[in-house]
Parts: structure tokens; sequence; C-alpha cells
């Protein structure tokens, strides 16, 4: 039974209502578009990422903000589990924008602009895999994309064929 709508608006500013459907609607629109425009792109990803985990390699992910929540939340997912469902052992992922001391010294001592390159060039071996999250650019993310796709650990993150910013 649906519960009554303007029941649930009492105490609420008088848009509330009318926001959240805005709200959800584009977030319905935004997954289409997605689908129709990344879909061999994520799915390439996740095959990239799948190798690397079945040949003993590791994902590591960085971003900035809200970013570098999700990508806390995707390393805990994978390390401890994504559902009660399905029992599977720990799968190596390292977030790494939790290390408070890591990321300030970097910051101070080689710039913002390249905070999670040395924990890529620290903790990157061949075969694994760097996922940086960005609703902005990459350029902001704190990671130096040259130094990974053109210097000399270019051959342990070849970038993936993408058709959208960002998702390399």
């Amino acid at each position: 039974m649906k519960p009554n709508v303007a029941a649930s608006l009492a105490g609420l500013w008088k848009g509330a209502g009318e926001l959240l459907r805005t709200h959800l609607l584009t977030s319905i629109d935004t997954k289409q578009r997605v689908l129709e425009s990344c879909e061999a792109d994520i799915l390439a990803a996740a095959a990239r990422i799948t190798g690397s985990l079945r040949h003993g390699g590791k994902l590591l992910l960085c971003g900035n903000g809200g970013s570098a929540a999700d990508c806390q939340h995707i390393a805990a997912e994978l390390v401890i589990r994504l559902t009660h469902d399905f029992v599977r052992p720990g799968l190596p992922a390292v977030a790494l924008t939790t290390d408070t001391s890591m990321l300030t010294a970097s910051a101070n001592d080689f710039g913002f602009a390249r905070v999670f390159e040395r924990q890529v060039q620290a903790l990157g071996r061949p075969g694994d895999v760097l996922v940086a999250i960005s609703t902005s650019r990459l350029k902001r993310l704190g990671i130096s994309v040259g130094s990974v796709t053109c210097s000399s650990h270019s051959s342990k993150f070849p970038p993936l064929p993408a058709s959208q910013p960002g998702v390399t």
C-alpha cells in the first residue's frame, strides 16, 4: 500500500516533494545514459580488474572528496564482502585515500597534483589495476596521469580504451 504523500510531507518545506521527484528522475535518466554510452567501457574495466585479481594482482583506488569516500567503500566491499548471500575470500583492494600522514606528507613534499603518485609507485606492481575516480577532472585527482601511463611504470597500468573522461 502506497503511503499518503501529503501526510509524508507534513513538516517539510513546500518544494520538498517536487525536489525529491526531480532528483530521482534525474538519477534514472543519468543511469540510462551511462548504460547507453559507457556499457562497453564498464565491462572492459570489470574484465581488467577481474583478470588482475585472478592473477594475483590488486586494485588500487584513488579520488578526492566524495570520490575518496567511494574508493574506501569499494575497497571495503571487496576486502570484507559485498553481500551476505555470497561467501568468498577477501579480495586485495587498497584505497589510497585513507592515510592522512601519507597524503599530507606527499602533498607537502610533491604538491597536491601528485598526492597519490608516490603511493602508486610504492604499492603498484605489474598486473595491478589503478582506478581513479573523479566527478571533475583527473588532473584534480592528485595523481599525475602521465606518471602512471608514460613513465617507467607504464607497463603496470596501461590505459583502458575509453570514450568517457576519467574512465581509464
